[in-house]
């Protein structure tokens, strides 16, 4: 693992893996909230490492065979893994503070303070979610909004403030649903007759004002306040 200055382009970190130190690969890094510190998960375990010094700090295994995802909290004692279906809150120190189910659909605002997860299957029924906020502070559950979808056809903003999701039934189309507050409406809009949805993919801008559908080789821009219409068609060549 390499960190180089921006300015300088001088490696300022090495993660020696000559040494043995992390002899499997990396499976993903997070920088601590000062930037002082790096998290690194390999299939051996989480080890935290002094970026000035380039020295490990601590060495933990948390259970899990690898961490697709990691982050901190922003009080920097904390940190956030996603291995897969577990969402785990753990501290620097190791110790598990709380655990947490998801279907890879996961969200921590910008304050570190809340985690928004989507699971499927509720009650033992195919094709019924649910969308749930979590305080990590106090480890309880601020509100759930259960929904029906197609699976795989399931999108979450980055700031998890709206599900765009498709229906079981094609012809109900697509609904998209701000559910930061859990209090405005869904609102429906389809693409195109006979669409199977399942093969639809969806992005969002970074500010989380517009998104993208697209299936097959065409894409719909739309913005995510007015759905009435696409802002832009395009077909790939």
């Amino acid at each position: 693992a390499l960190i180089w200055d921006s300015k300088t382009g001088e490696i300022e970190f090495k993660a020696k893996f000559i040494e043995g130190l992390i002899p499997n690969g990396i499976d993903t890094i997070a920088f601590s909230p000062d930037g002082k510190n790096i998290a690194i998960a390999s299939p051996m375990g989480i080890s935290i490492w002094d970026i000035a010094s380039n020295k490990m700090i601590k060495e933990f295994d948390p259970k899990h065979p690898a961490t697709y995802r990691m982050e901190y909290l922003s009080d920097g004692k904390r940190i956030v893994a996603y291995p897969g279906y577990f969402i785990y809150v753990l501290s620097i120190n190791g110790d598990l503070l709380a655990q947490y189910t998801s279907e890879g659909y996961v969200s921590l605002s910008k304050d570190g303070k809340y985690l928004r997860t989507i699971i499927g299957d509720i009650d033992g029924i195919p094709g019924k979610y649910e969308y749930r906020i979590e305080d990590v502070d106090t480890n309880k559950r601020v509100s759930t909004y259960t929904f029906n979808a197609k699976k795989g056809s399931i999108f979450m903003s980055p700031d998890g403030q709206y599900i765009l999701a498709a229906s079981e039934n094609s012809s109900e189309g697509i609904g998209i649903r701000k559910v930061g507050a859990l209090d405005s409406a869904m609102r429906s809009f389809s693409l195109e007759a006979n669409v199977d949805y399942a093969y639809m993919k969806v992005a969002f801008s970074d500010d989380n004002k517009k998104f993208a559908c697209m299936i097959d080789t065409k894409a719909y821009i739309y913005d995510i306040s007015d759905i009435t219409s696409v802002i832009k068609e395009s077909t790939a060549q």
